[in-house]
């Protein structure tokens, strides 16, 4: 038994559109990482707002190729599957012999896409967290008591910066 050709065109657009959106998120990802190394806050503030757009686009793509699969799965699925434990990869068999390849193909890549937007996103976590710690390291030595750090409730460092800017506080979580 094959997939019904009209339904395996809707899940190739849905893989498709999902790779294409990951594809934006990594990019937006590499221009902060640059714009992080060469110290351009503004731009790095500027992307963390598109990153910020991009995720909940990427998770719609995630969400239409789910409910892509689960349309297709139907008939095939067994009932210890369940709607959540449907994996793409076991569909392959039921899918046209020229078709199949290029699914196959899409999904490696999105899978490869979703490993780099994680990697990118830990990597310019870090140097965030850099950045910060040697702003408060820069702060403390123009105006060493103006930067407080003490642990909030859930075991977070806070770093607050009373009087710097009258009367204002900055909390860095």
């Amino acid at each position: 038994m094959n997939f019904p050709a009209e339904e395996t065109r809707s899940l190739i657009d849905a893989l498709r559109d999902e790779l294409q959106e990951y594809g934006a998120l990594l990019q937006l990802l590499k221009d902060q990482q640059r714009r992080l190394i060469s110290r351009q806050a503004d731009e790095v503030l500027n992307l963390s707002g598109s990153i910020e757009a991009q995720l909940p686009v990427v998770e719609r793509a995630r969400r239409r190729r789910q409910e892509e699969v689960h349309g297709l799965a139907g008939p095939v699925a067994s009932p210890e599957d369940g709607k959540s434990g449907i994996r793409l990869s076991a569909l392959l068999p039921f899918f046209a012999a020229t078709v199949a390849p290029m699914v196959s193909g899409l999904v490696e890549e999105i899978n490869r896409l979703v490993t780099s937007v994680a990697r990118f996103a830990r990597q310019n976590q870090m140097l965030l967290a850099r950045a910060v710690e040697s702003t408060q390291v820069a702060l403390r030595a123009v105006h060493p008591t103006a930067a407080q750090t003490t642990y909030t409730p859930s075991g977070r460092l806070h770093t607050r910066l009373p009087g710097l800017y009258e009367g204002s506080s900055y909390a860095v979580a």
